[in-house]
């Protein structure tokens, strides 16, 4: 592997790092982190099953532009732990932002958290101005009220049972962030959005796409809401 590195033959380092070997753990690590060979590192460490152990993966792709080893192993590092992989995608650390198409058509759909947070941060650290992912981050917030809603949920177990089904105690907040998107964007598809909630309980939702958080009928609607409960 020294070899390699000296002469720069970076596939045959990245062959012999996928491959069954018998380099020495912590001087390998050191060896490709120094030369900046992370695609190379990262290979040895999937092979080796040392990444879920350690979550190294996630650290070194943070910083890395390579956009197709990110999404070649965004997979099982999203697996592991999300909160990982999501740092992974929204990281500072590296020089060109990677395509937010081709991120969001890579994460898996069950990973909620994930699919969340990415157009979250697209919308509100990176300043996307683009209907489709003001449409899809509010469609994401609808579906996880409804899936709360659909699970029958009291105040006092709530956590509990949402935890029982997979879902994150963090999503427990999900109708006050929908609201507050749903005042505060008026670059989503209203249209779906109402189609999506319209047959649910979601009444004051209903009535905020389109309107300002500090618009008489936001807050006549919340003050309703608020009695009625």
């Amino acid at each position: 592997m020294y070899l390699y590195r000296v002469i720069n033959r970076t596939e045959d380092m990245e062959m012999l790092a996928s491959s069954d070997n018998n380099c020495v753990v912590e001087e390998l690590e050191s060896l490709l982190t120094e030369s900046g060979h992370l695609r190379a590192l990262a290979f040895y460490m999937l092979l080796k099953e040392l990444a879920p152990r350690h979550f190294e993966a996630s650290k070194i792709m943070e910083g890395s532009s390579d956009q197709d080893l990110i999404l070649q192993h965004l997979g099982w590092i999203a697996d592991v732990n999300q909160v990982f992989a999501t740092n992974v995608l929204i990281s500072e650390k590296r020089e060109n932002l990677l395509s937010p198409d081709e991120v969001i058509a890579a994460i898996d759909p069950k990973k909620t958290d994930i699919l969340q947070r990415y157009p979250q941060w697209l919308i509100e650290e990176k300043g996307f101005y683009d209907t489709k992912y003001h449409t899809a981050y509010a469609l994401l917030l609808a579906k996880s009220v409804l899936a709360i809603f659909e699970l029958g949920i009291s105040s006092e177990d709530k956590t509990a049972k949402l935890q029982e089904n997979g879902i994150q105690p963090a999503e427990s907040h999900a109708r006050e962030r929908l609201r507050i998107f749903l005042g505060s964007s008026d670059l989503y598809d209203v249209e779906k959005v109402l189609y999506l909630i319209e047959d649910s309980d979601l009444w004051l939702e209903k009535r905020l796409p389109g309107n300002r958080p500090d618009q008489p009928m936001f807050e006549d609607a919340y003050v309703m809401e608020e009695e009625e409960e």
